[in-house]
């Protein structure tokens, strides 16, 4: 990843920590005061509070099964970064050498996954940060925990996604009739 500027990026982690989200937009347009930058804050659909950047880069926001099978087990079993390593591990996400319109981008650090989003037709990323908002930004404007190394995988389609969560789930323990429980229970509601 090219270095888009080391303090910018340190900026961009200390807004990010602040977990008073509402001052998010305004710290953004301060740190843009000395600090050129393209990042947007983008409106969300969802509540904020309510999604990881995992979930939103893989489809799995508002999924009812998702969130039932999230809630087993005081919530050990989610979309982070144990089930991104997995995913990679079990080929459920075939890497590309440059960002795919649809595709995800995927930030580490020392090999170690840190954050997800979403790549754009234009090579650009959407992603949720932290607790904090949900962004359009270049590939190297994001938080400096998010590491240097950025690799690029094929879109998960939504559908696949909830499927690989649900394996994911299986294998980590959650017993087939709480899933089958959950999934029962997508249907009664749609």
């Amino acid at each position: 990843m090219r270095d888009k500027g080391c303090e910018l990026r340190v900026r961009l982690q200390a807004m990010t920590m602040d977990g008073d989200v509402s001052n998010h937009a305004a710290q953004l347009a301060a740190i843009t005061e000395t600090h050129l930058n393209s990042v947007q804050p983008l409106p969300s659909e969802q509540p904020i509070a309510s999604y990881t950047c995992a979930m939103h880069a893989l489809g799995l926001v508002g999924n009812p099964t998702y969130k039932c099978i999230a809630q087993f087990g005081l919530g050990r079993i989610y979309a982070g970064k144990d089930f991104v390593h997995w995913l990679i591990a079990t080929k459920w996400l075939e890497e590309t050498a440059t960002p795919e319109p649809g595709g995800i981008g995927v930030y580490f650090d020392a090999g170690e996954f840190k954050h997800i989003g979403k790549c754009a037709a234009d090579g650009r990323i959407c992603s949720k940060w932290g607790t904090g908002l949900l962004y359009d930004h270049s590939v190297d404007e994001v938080p400096s925990s998010y590491g240097n190394d950025v690799r690029f995988y094929k879109l998960l389609p939504n559908d696949a996604s909830i499927s690989a969560f649900v394996v994911f789930a299986s294998e980590s323990g959650v017993p087939a009739s709480f899933i089958e429980h959950c999934r029962k229970k997508e249907s009664r509601e749609a």
